[in-house]
């Protein structure tokens, strides 16, 4: 009778560890919630229509006063019982923000980082507070708030409230943003009290909290390039004796002057003879101009076009880097050209005129 006992209660203990295994409620979070990822609200909008009288570096968006998101995790399957609720939000796991940190207008902002937009992860910073959004609720807590336990109510629910929200860039955007960035991760646990019992068990679960950047820059990025005309001093045949030589330095500079939106921006440059679009010529290779002049023309005699920081031919149709412009409202890149006269073969030099164009094409990088 004693070892039947002794069977009867070691029966009972394992069906007790079974209860005790801990359990996770993974519902895929609720997508309703304005801070769920799959939430398509504009609420959780941070947005700027931006105007030229913004700043050029700097620049700091404002997002609304506060989101609300309720029942940002909901635990359907997890009833009424007798249990206590432990919250977290952690705004440096598995989101989109670091522990960088940089300062604007009094106050810490950290780096986002990660997201499918490679300037807002190079320039972009980002500020909130966060807590419960139970109006109740202690806090808020500062964004980089490393302990992240948050009151919550003692139910199967849990959402979390975003004050503040703000996003800065070290550089201003020159190109359309649209872009979802994680702030930070959601963490519950219950720990529910088995009727009659002293066992317990524990539930938790997790859901990102996604906010969505959107700026829309105004200032067009366009550049201005002047167009000087470059003259020759007349010579004497007599300086251009044998193919190749060359005479008559007139150094010239193309200046492009751009929109405040490509301060400090990279530009490239290419070349073209408007008489000889075929890169691959050999005239293109040597930087020689085809002579266009209609009367009275020289037959054995062109220009060619020089970089005037290397001293070498320049080569037409092909990209090359022009500069970078300068801060300010009106940037500048300026390039330093020069132009020779060239011979042609090494027949005697015939007298005549001689005109050509070349058109110079500027992009930013």
């Amino acid at each position: 009778m004693n070892l039947m006992k002794h069977i009867f209660c070691y029966t009972v203990l394992l069906g007790s560890a079974d209860v005790l295994a801990a359990q996770n409620c993974n519902n895929g979070g609720n997508v309703a919630s304005q801070l769920h990822p799959a939430n398509t609200s504009h609420e959780k909008d941070v947005k700027r229509d931006m105007t030229s009288s913004d700043p050029t570096t700097n620049v700091v968006i404002q997002g609304q006063g506060y989101i609300q998101s309720s029942q940002l995790i909901k635990c359907d399957d997890f009833d009424s019982q007798s249990r206590t609720k432990t919250p977290t939000f952690k705004s440096f796991s598995n989101s989109n923000i670091n522990s960088q940190s940089k300062t604007f207008n009094g106050k810490k902002f950290y780096k986002i980082v990660g997201t499918a937009d490679a300037f807002v992860n190079k320039y972009a910073y980002i500020y909130f507070r966060y807590s419960d959004n139970n109006n109740s609720a202690k806090g808020p807590y500062e964004l980089g708030n490393q302990n992240g336990s948050i009151l919550g109510e003692n139910t199967y629910t849990q959402g979390l409230r975003i004050y503040d929200l703000a996003v800065a860039f070290e550089k201003a955007p020159i190109d359309p943003i649209e872009v979802p960035v994680i702030i930070g991760t959601l963490d519950v646990s219950w720990t529910k009290k088995l009727v009659g019992q002293d066992n317990s068990y524990t539930t938790s679960t997790t859901q990102r909290a996604e906010i969505r950047l959107i700026v829309n820059p105004v200032v067009e990025k366009t550049c201005t390039v002047n167009n000087p005309v470059v003259t020759l001093p007349t010579i004497s045949v007599a300086t251009l004796n044998n193919q190749g030589d060359t005479a008559a330095k007139t150094n010239f500079t193309i200046v492009a002057t751009c929109g405040e939106s490509l301060a400090n921006i990279g530009l490239n440059s290419i070349v073209v003879d408007n008489s000889d679009v075929d890169a691959q010529s050999a005239n293109a290779k040597n930087g020689i101009l085809v002579n266009t002049a209609s009367s009275q023309a020289s037959k054995n005699v062109a220009i060619q076009m020089y970089e005037d920081t290397t001293n070498q031919p320049v080569r037409f149709g092909l990209e090359q880097d022009f500069g970078k412009t300068t801060m300010g409202v009106n940037p500048t890149a300026r390039r330093n050209y020069y132009a020779k006269y060239y011979k042609l073969d090494s027949t005697p030099t015939q007298a005549g005129k001689i005109t050509s164009t070349a058109t110079i094409m500027v992009t930013y990088k």
